[in-house]
């Protein structure tokens, strides 16, 4: 019977999501809090794009910049900014 009541909360337990709040500090020293974690990405750079999709994620890239183009199914992502050299012009048309 210990066995069955443990097993019983067991899977009650793995059957919620995990509910902590990611806080982080930004590059100019602000907290950043976030209740949960974020399900969109805004990709700023080609080669970030490039990581996201071989870390998983490329479904959730809502948008991102000029000359991301692999893997393949990046080049249908909206492009929101032209990145050349260290310079970043954001366009929100």
């Amino acid at each position: 019977m210990h066995l069955a009541t443990a097993l019983l909360v067991f899977l009650i337990a793995i059957s919620f999501p995990a509910r902590a709040a990611i806080r982080v500090i930004d590059d100019t020293n602000e907290a950043v809090t976030l209740d949960t974690a974020a399900r969109r990405i805004v990709s700023l750079a080609p080669n970030l794009t490039e990581l996201l999709f071989s870390a998983g994620a490329g479904a959730h890239i809502i948008a991102t910049v000029d000359y991301s183009d692999h893997p393949s199914p990046a080049r249908s992502i909206p492009r929101i900014a032209e990145a050349v050299a260290s310079t970043l012009k954001v366009s929100w048309s």
